[in-house]
């Protein structure tokens, strides 16, 4: 049997004319076939009374209005009732034709899914008191090895600063020994160096010749 949607096109009511595309969207995308059948077309009068005549309206005693959706001559429903069996992932049984995807298929993909949502539960279920001082001992160890790797670190870092400050001290305590050393001998050099005397001559003066002649 073959879906037939019918439809005006010339109507000015806006919801009316946006239905009618949503059908035809939704039914493209579905790749089911389909027949449009313009009520508004004077060569379609008959079609127009079987729709009315095989329709049912929102409220009793008003004419039916498009768009309404038939299987061949079975009514299946207007946009509202199309809509509401899309929603629920029941078009093809709104459109009385059979589902492209078989059932075994679907219900084996609700068991993945219901075995995949066990899964998803028991990854969330809350961890246990015994879990969490476990993961809490775990932690507290971590952070004291840590702690003594650092210390151990800083401890060594400040045995080698010192053995360098003393290496420093060292070579200064050489230094100024050195050099007081050498003074030393410097000093000593000094001390027993001959200083040259000069011999004492008695002056002579002239006096003390005339005198000594006149004698």
């Amino acid at each position: 049997m073959v879906i037939k949607v019918y439809i005006s096109s010339v109507s000015s009511n806006t919801y009316m004319k946006k239905s009618q595309t949503s059908i035809i969207d939704l039914l493209d995308m579905h790749k089911v076939k389909y027949e449009l059948i313009d009520i508004a077309d004077p060569t379609n009068e008959e079609q127009k009374k079987f729709m009315r005549a095989n329709s049912k309206p929102k409220e009793e005693g008003k004419v039916p209005l498009p768009p309404q959706v038939f299987n061949g001559d079975d009514y299946c429903g207007d946009y509202e009732a199309f809509e509401n069996a899309l929603e629920q992932n029941m078009l093809f049984e709104f459109l009385k034709l059979e589902s492209p995807v078989p059932k075994e298929v679907s219900k084996a993909n609700v068991k993945v899914t219901g075995e995949e949502e066990e899964e998803k539960k028991d990854e969330e279920k809350p961890v246990s008191l015994e879990q969490s001082e476990n993961m809490s001992q775990e932690e507290d160890k971590a952070s004291e090895e840590t702690e003594q790797k650092e210390n151990a670190e800083t401890s060594e870092d400040k045995s080698k600063s010192e053995n360098e400050d003393m290496e420093v001290m060292a070579e200064c305590f050489a230094i100024v020994e050195e050099a007081t050393e050498e003074s030393e001998e410097k000093k000593d050099s000094s001390g027993t160096e001959e200083v040259p005397v000069e011999e004492n001559k008695a002056p002579h003066s002239e006096e003390a010749e005339t005198a000594g002649n006149a004698q």
